[in-house]
């Protein structure tokens, strides 16, 4: 599945990347998701915002 994490920055990376077990196809934005950000998400199958910091 391929998706949009949001708020993720590269201290993030490891932690999510090593949880999925690369089931999952990722890339990162640092941008926090809104409605002005949202429009980069088109064509993925997923969007997530990270939560955590």
């Amino acid at each position: 599945m391929k998706i949009l994490m949001y708020s993720v920055y590269d201290f993030d990376r490891p932690f999510i990347e090593n949880a999925i077990h690369g089931k999952h196809q990722l890339e990162y934005t640092q941008q926090a998701l809104n409605e002005d950000t949202l429009k980069p998400a088109e064509g993925y199958e997923g969007i997530c915002e990270n939560e955590l910091n």
